[in-house]
């Protein structure tokens, strides 16, 4: 099954709403005010019949602007370094209770970035050694 013309028009958008707001990358708060923005949208029809969209849109808006609720840490791996089992099994084992982890890759490298409760910085740099 292939993507449909508006997913296209849609993701274009988020993509222009991310880097109107400073972003490299657009993320799912982009896609969503995309979603919400092209009323055609089966999602925003959907929306309509139970909330006023502009409203919703505002909303959106103003948590996007809200600092963050947990503390986040994020380091480049060192270059050619990949997460295998083993790095990854000391990132699960250093952090502390409710804290998540997520890879991401940027110019062909991979960084890991961690948020929650504690110190995730020093896990980061426990983790590499740091």
């Amino acid at each position: 099954m292939s993507p449909t013309p508006r997913y296209y028009q849609v993701q274009g958008r988020a993509c222009e709403i991310a880097r109107a707001a400073g972003h490299p990358v657009p993320g799912a708060e982009h896609a969503f005010l995309a979603i919400v923005r092209d009323r055609e949208t089966v999602p925003a029809r959907a929306l309509s019949s139970l909330v006023d969209l502009d409203v919703l849109e505002a909303a959106v808006l103003e948590v996007k602007h809200e600092p963050p609720r947990v503390p986040a840490a994020a380091v480049f791996l060192p270059e050619g370094q990949v997460l295998d089992g083993p790095l990854e099994t000391a990132i699960r084992e250093s952090l502390p209770e409710g804290a998540t982890y997520g890879v991401n890759t940027r110019d062909g490298r991979m960084w890991i970035m961690v948020g929650g409760p504690g110190d995730t910085q020093g896990v980061v740099n426990a983790v590499l050694g740091g």
